[in-house]
């Protein structure tokens, strides 16, 4: 295994934040990854490519995206050495691609009888078998170090050989058999923490695949992309071939530019990078067509065609645990009149958590809902027609990025970017705008009554529980936390599945906390990060982080209460804790103090489990499973 130099393909990845250029064309190979919503340039480390042949071409394009790239041969079952040739934090991720030709060798079938599908069905279970030892041999560096895995798929052929009118689902299909095992991959890496399906056969068609595949000259299951290498040796016959390239407009250097394009997207949504967290739209000519209150009537053109891609882009965003907002200038009641003749059912008005529908500046509106939902403005984005409009927004409010100057990208901008995506839809985050809208409710009720009285009667209960086991469901919530929180996180750290994993391996813990009052259950808001020395009497809090949607409720001091006491209980005589200003954590900066902690030297705050603050008494704090940890 070694390190290679690389050079550059044509073209270049235009840098987040830099000042955005026009659209890609259609057939650009950074289609199927918009950028408009990329800010902070990605600091861009090493990338292990794990594979036969056809990984090291892929590995040598690496530079376009700013990479540095190791490539590990494997072929034929072969075994990774045991040793990385950086230590695992070097790296980002690792790429899987395996041989399919090694997974269905062509001398594997080409003699069976096309009479009998029996033979066939066997091929199939041996080409089961195979992929499953070439997988498991594969993932040896995410099973040792938790690495970040994006494991590639196959190029389906394009054409069944035994012909177009044979049933499509026959075990004689080859192309049939190779969708099967492109769907065992993805079945098998969604199994697995911080292990997820690179689709392949999916960028190659974004770009064409009869410009990329080569099984317009190979055999089916080679696997592979269109190269000179049959050009270059026939050029001895009575008659040399047309080259390939001048048959077709060869584009595999464009394939490998997507392919990477894709990687570095799904790399950016792994680790949740720029993320997007509420959406807020206009409606007129945003949403639907035209002007719905100035019509004379709703017809289906107000809906057909790119406003029903809208919706169910929006809906798809709902799904992610992205917020939706609307802020329209116009008339509230109309709209609520004409909204189930437009949308008749595919969209409701409540999956919108704020509804701002009134003639004051859209500025004012989105400021609005901003402070509603205590969402960063850098976390927004605001889609309007108006050019007008989305610059007043920018002007008042920096960071919200705003889309709607290019109407037919809109959609693609946020369904595709990997700032609008997650890696994974929690129990939490499908509820998230019905926990939102339900702490919106709440803030308006405690305008109604003194802030003691409001807390008195909000029936708040706090349950705790310790997670200590790397297969416990629930890390895959903290992890979410963590990287999606921004403004109540002590240290604004990231941490993916290696870092969790190696925490727990040296005695950690993470305690999570899940919360509720009359309004709604928030689900899982929170989580703190514990670690205590072996044969010590200390504790450290090494990272608090907790939802926005129970800010204000005093839940931070009765977790840490809690913690505290259960530490104490455990023989812990001096708890430390870690706070670091982030310049976006102002809302937490309070907490340790509020808790009884003194600050001491380099962010490390202290206290003894005597100093630490009681839990508030309108707070009902449980404990839910096994007992605090003794250290180890």
């Amino acid at each position: 295994m070694a390190t290679r130099a690389l050079g550059r393909l044509a073209r270049a990845v235009r840098v987040p934040g830099a000042p955005a250029g026009p659209e890609p064309a259609l057939d650009d190979p950074w289609f199927r990854v918009p950028d408009a919503l990329a800010v902070a340039p990605e600091e861009r480390g090493r990338v292990l490519v794990v594979g036969e042949c056809l990984a090291e071409w892929i590995a040598e394009g690496a530079a376009e995206v700013g990479r540095t790239t190791d490539f590990a041969l494997f072929n034929n079952y072969a075994s990774l050495p045991a040793e990385l040739p950086f230590p695992v934090e070097f790296y980002d991720f690792q790429v899987v691609l395996l041989p399919l030709r090694s997974i269905v060798p062509e001398w594997a079938y080409l003699r069976l009888p096309v009479d009998d599908p029996a033979p066939w069905r066997d091929l199939w279970g041996q080409a089961e078998a195979s992929l499953e030892r070439m997988l498991s041999a594969a993932l040896r560096y995410h099973d040792d170090h938790g690495l970040l895995t994006f494991v590639a798929g196959f190029l389906v052929p394009q054409q069944n050989p035994l012909g177009r009118l044979l049933p499509r689902n026959d075990p004689r299909n080859l192309a049939r058999l190779v969708r099967h095992l492109d769907d065992l991959v993805a079945d098998r890496v969604a199994a697995v923490s911080e292990t997820y399906f690179f689709d392949v056969d999916a960028v190659a068609a974004s770009i064409g695949k009869r410009y990329v595949q080569d099984d317009v000259v190979n055999a089916s299951t080679h696997g592979a992309f269109l190269s000179t290498y049959d050009d270059e040796r026939d050029r001895d016959r009575i008659v040399p071939p047309r080259r390939l390239a001048a048959a077709l407009p060869v584009r595999t250097e464009a394939f490998r530019a997507a392919a990477w394009a894709e990687l570095h997207a799904m790399h950016r949504t792994a680790r949740q990078l720029d993320q997007v967290k509420l959406v807020v739209v206009d409606l007129d000519d945003t949403l639907w067509r035209g002007v719905v209150a100035d019509a004379d009537a709703v017809t289906d053109d107000t809906l057909e065609g790119w406003p029903i891609g809208m919706a169910e882009a929006l809906f798809a965003l709902r799904s992610r645990g992205v917020l939706l907002a609307i802020a329209s200038n116009n008339d509230a009641a109309v709209v609520e009149e004409l909204w189930p003749t437009i949308f008749r059912g595919r969209l409701d008005l409540d999956d919108f958590v704020v509804r701002a529908i009134d003639w004051r500046p859209k500025a004012e509106k989105v400021a609005e809902i901003v402070g509603k939902t205590n969402v960063l403005p850098s976390s927004v984005v605001y889609v309007d027609d108006n050019p007008a409009e989305r610059a007043a927004v920018e002007a008042s409010l920096p960071g919200v990025r705003v889309l709607g100057a290019d109407l037919y990208s809109v959609r693609r901008t946020l369904l595709w970017s990997a700032e609008t995506q997650v890696p994974t839809v929690t129990a939490e985050s499908a509820r998230r705008a019905s926990t939102v809208r339900a702490g919106i409710a709440r803030e308006e009720a405690r305008l109604e009554v003194s802030r003691e009285e409001f807390l008195s009667g909000l029936g708040l209960s706090v349950r705790l529980a310790y997670v200590g086991d790397p297969g416990d469901g629930r890390l895959a919530r903290v992890v979410e936390l963590v990287n999606r929180t921004i403004q109540c996180n002590t240290t604004g750290e990231r941490w993916d599945d290696a870092r969790c994993r190696a925490h727990l391996d040296a005695g950690g813990t993470f305690v999570v906390f899940e919360v509720a009052d009359r309004f709604a259950d928030y689900g899982l808001v929170g989580a703190v990060v514990v670690s205590r020395p072996a044969g010590t009497t200390v504790a450290r809090l090494d990272q608090l982080v907790m939802s926005c949607r129970v800010f204000g409720l005093d839940v931070d001091r009765a977790v840490v209460a809690s913690l505290v006491a259960h530490l104490a209980a455990g023989g812990v005589e001096r708890v430390e804790a870690t706070l670091v200003r982030t310049g976006r954590n102002a809302p937490c900066l309070d907490v340790l103090d509020r808790c009884g902690f003194t600050e001491e030297t380099g962010g490390t705050w202290a206290a003894r489990p005597t100093d630490v603050a009681e839990a508030p008494p309108w707070a009902a704090v449980t404990w839910v499973g096994q007992a605090a940890p003794r250290g180890r």
